[in-house]
């Protein structure tokens, strides 16, 4: 079940959702509960939400198993405008991170404490492209590579 193969991840931040309180785990609830049947539909895995200092994030996943398609880039791209368009219809200001390319998919741990996880520089990679901007959904050079064929992009020049 261990092994490096092709992900796509998106990385979402929701920069209003921090510093917890019982308000805002509500909020992280409700993030959760919008996103969710949008991954089931394009057969993702939502791997993740978290708070920190900054935001609360969520990372989804397209690769590890069972989630592994031959089109994980165009269902990233397509998943990821639609999470943010009923996000924001629902007043969750977020920002997206899409990147594409090789993790570690497997267990970390042992027989008494382990966990399934997805370790790489693409998952990295997706993390900074998310803090680009807010308001947008912004991929990497792979993601677009893969999908420029099926997907109209707007380019946005970032230093």
């Amino acid at each position: 079940m261990a092994e490096i193969r092709p992900v796509s991840i998106i990385f979402i931040k929701f920069p209003d959702i921090r510093k917890a309180s019982s308000g805002k785990l509500h909020q992280m609830a409700e993030v959760s509960k919008l996103a969710t049947p949008l991954v089931i539909k394009y057969e993702g895995l939502l791997y993740q939400i978290w708070m920190d200092d900054k935001a609360t994030n969520m990372l989804i996943c397209f690769g590890p198993y069972p989630t592994a398609h031959d089109d994980n880039p165009e269902r990233s791209v397509q998943l990821a405008f639609e999470i943010s368009a009923l996000l924001k219809e629902n007043s969750y200001e977020n920002s997206i991170g899409i990147s594409t390319g090789m993790a570690y998919c497997g267990i970390l741990g042992n027989d008494v404490l382990r966990q399934h996880t997805v370790i790489g520089d693409v998952v990295n990679q997706s993390a900074r492209i998310s803090g680009v901007t807010l308001k947008d959904v912004i991929c990497d050079q792979a993601t677009y590579n893969a999908t420029k064929k099926s997907v109209e992009f707007t380019f946005c020049r970032t230093s």
